[in-house]
C-alpha cells in the first residue's frame, strides 16, 4: 500500500486539481489463483484499499457486487474478462457517476487509478 500512498500523493502534488477513484480488483477464477496463490487475497487487498482511499480521502468503487451479480466469463487466462462483460462494467461505472453512489463522482478533472493486479 506504500508504493499506491507515495502514487497518490505525487499525482496531488502535480495535479492538485485532479480527483482521483480507485477500483476495487476483480475476482480471478480457480485456476488463475493456482497461477497466482496472491490472487487468494483479493478480498483482503480491496479492504486495505478502502482503508487506503478513506486515509488519503480519495474516491474508492467498491465493485464486488457487480462482480457477485453477475456470472462473469473469463478469457483463457481466468484473469481478464471476456469483451461481453466490458459493457457491463461501464454501465456500472457511468451509474456510479449518475447517482453519485458510493464514493464515485465526476467532475471536469477526473482522473481514474486503476490498481494493478
Amino acid at each position: 500500500m506504500e508504493n499506491y500512498r507515495q502514487l497518490i500523493s505525487s499525482i496531488r502534488n502535480k495535479l492538485p486539481k485532479t480527483d482521483l477513484h480507485i477500483l476495487s480488483i476483480p475476482p480471478v477464477d480457480e485456476e488463475a489463483v493456482k497461477q497466482e496463490p496472491r490472487d487468494a487475497n483479493i478480498t483482503d487487498y480491496n479492504q486495505a484499499l478502502d482503508q487506503l482511499a478513506d486515509e488519503m480521502k480519495v474516491d474508492y468503487a467498491d465493485l464486488s457486487t457487480l462482480f457477485a451479480a453477475n456470472k462473469i466469463r473469463y478469457a483463457d487466462n481466468g484473469v481478464h474478462f471476456k469483451p461481453d462483460f466490458y459493457p457491463l462494467l461501464l454501465d456500472c461505472l457511468m451509474e456510479f457517476v449518475k447517482e453519485g453512489s458510493g464514493r464515485l463522482g465526476v467532475s471536469a478533472a477526473r482522473l481514474t487509478v486503476l490498481v494493478p493486479r
